[in-house]
């Protein structure tokens, strides 16, 4: 939506249909059924191809292919990506978000996960990249906000899928007696930027 604002047409593809009937709609965004790597835009008709902390999981060679095709000359490829929460002020909270992550899930997280945790330096990337400043974002989320987002992580999923329990629950008792009074806490999310020029 936020791009809607800025350009007079916008694309959005995704191969799930069920994502693009959720999608929220605007008179100048046009959503549409593919992969990624074989869009079935037009050959130089793209000023701007963003990828939402999605691009890990592309097959490199046939994306970059395929945004090289679209792009017009001097047109500007931007992924993006966000790591773990951060809470503003809880030690105790940073430390079971941490624990959770990288000791109960740390074997369940896959290869293209761990892109994502490199901030995207080590992905291959053949555009000029453009120099940028860095980016955070902050929201208040209540202790369920947090479980959900927990449970939305897909090594969570592997992990009961293997073990048949839920990962989550093992730092859950203590996650609420960290979380104290206040319903709603302040969390950060580190932003990776990975922009190039065509």
């Amino acid at each position: 939506m936020s791009l809607a604002k800025h350009f007079k047409k916008v694309i959005a593809t995704d191969p799930s249909e069920a994502q693009i009937k959720n999608a929220i709609g605007a008179e100048n965004i046009s959503y549409k059924i593919s992969s990624a790597e074989n869009s079935g835009l037009e050959n130089n008709s793209a000023d701007l191809v963003t990828i939402a902390n999605a691009l890990h999981w592309f097959e490199f060679d046939l994306f970059y292919k395929e945004v090289k095709r679209i792009l017009k000359p001097g047109g500007v490829i931007a992924a993006w990506c966000y790591g773990s929460p951060i809470h503003l002020q809880s030690k105790e909270i940073n430390e079971l978000i941490k624990k959770l992550h990288d000791d109960i899930l740390g074997n369940f997280w896959l290869t293209e996960n761990r892109l994502v945790e490199q901030k995207y330096k080590t992905i291959p990337f053949p555009f000029k990249e453009i120099e940028h400043p860095d980016f955070t974002m902050e929201k208040e989320l209540n202790e369920n906000d947090l479980l959900g987002l927990f449970h939305s992580w897909s090594a969570v999923q592997r992990y009961k899928d293997t073990k048949k329990q839920d990962p989550v629950a093992i730092i859950e008792g203590d996650l609420k007696t960290a979380w104290g009074k206040e319903e709603k806490q302040k969390f950060k999310w580190e932003l990776t930027l990975k922009p190039g020029r065509n």
